[in-house]
Parts: C-alpha cells; structure tokens; sequence
C-alpha cells in the first residue's frame, strides 16, 4: 500500500517502511518529529530528497491525479471544502465529483452526519463553524467515497469526547472492510 525507501526529507532521514493494505497505523511524535512530512510525503504533495516512495504501487508525485480517487488525506493547514458554501452544498458538490449515485451519497452523507454529529447545523456556511465543528464534516468529507487509504494528521484535534469515540468505532468498521489508515498524533491514546 505504502512503501518508503530510503526517504529523506526534512527531518526524516533514511526512512524505510512498508505498510500493507488493509492495516492501521499510528504516526507518534512530538510537534516537528516529523508526522505531517511522512503523510504529505505519502500524498504526494511532497518530494523526497533522497529515496523513493510509492503509494498504492505509484509514484504519489507523478501519478498525483490516478491516485485521487483511492486516497482520502486531512492534513493540518490544508481546507478540504470551500470556506464560503454551506456544508449540504459542499457534500452535493462532492457527489458530483466522486461520481456518487444519488441513492449511495443519501445513505452515506445520512450514516455520516449522524454518526458524527452535524446534522443540526448542515446550512451552515464552512466559514462560521467551530474547529471542532469544522473537524466532524472535512472527516466526513474524507468518508464519503470510502477511500481505499485514508491519512489523517491530528484527526481529533477540536472534537468532543463523543465525537473521538464515534470517529474510533467508524474507522475501525471501514478497516475491517478494506480500508488501510494512517493516523498522526501526539498522544498515544489518540491512535489506539
């Protein structure tokens, strides 16, 4: 699923690693250790120095658009819906993009929406809600299309304790089915 070899960038040095499709796995550190480079690396959104990295047996960087559509990554910094649409008019424009039957992107967004928590203020515009507000619908987001690798910097920064579970029992249910995770945090008790 995801392999490094001999990858320097940064802070990382000479990184070696292979993490197989269907696994989970924890990125733990101190702020700087490292974490968000690993995965911007894994995205593609970064070039190694030195080494090689290949996500789902392709060249992240070079083959960035094939690998779009298997790759679901909420990064630190990085918006993942549109600050000045609402958040139902966001997920309509995100079935349209993921090419989503109507019948699946109602069954989805619903299950999505419950589980996390942000059915009560759907019309809200991305721009006005809270960190952890915001946290609960770009995770979804991320959810809609099931990705076949999901990489999630500090996922449960801004979220209630409520909302750590349901996002815990969530990922461990879409593991089950496939999904590889890699999830960044500082704290141990984030990623078990």
């Amino acid at each position: 699923m995801i392999c490094f070899e001999h990858v320097s960038k940064f802070i990382l040095s000479d990184v070696s690693i292979h993490i197989p499709e269907g696994t989970s796995c924890g990125l733990i550190g101190a702020s700087g250790a490292g974490k968000t480079t690993f995965l911007k690396l894994a995205s593609g959104l970064l070039m190694p120095e030195q080494g090689f990295v290949h996500t789902l047996r392709k060249n992240p960087v070079t083959q960035r658009n094939q690998l779009g559509v298997s790759i679901g990554a909420l990064l630190n910094n990085i918006p993942v819906l549109a600050d000045y649409n609402s958040i139902k008019s966001n997920f309509d424009d995100l079935q349209i993009i993921f090419q989503l039957s109507q019948s699946k992107f109602k069954r989805e967004y619903q299950m999505l929406a419950d589980v996390l928590g942000f059915c009560a203020y759907e019309n809200e515009m991305i721009k006005s809600l809270s960190l952890g507000q915001r946290r609960r619908v770009e995770l979804a987001a991320l959810l809609l299309r099931r990705p076949k690798l999901l990489l999630l910097d500090e996922p449960t920064i801004g979220l209630d304790q409520t909302a750590k579970d349901n996002l815990r029992l969530l990922l461990r249910e879409y593991q089950k089915e496939g999904m590889t995770l890699i999830i960044s945090s500082h704290d141990m008790s984030e990623i078990s």
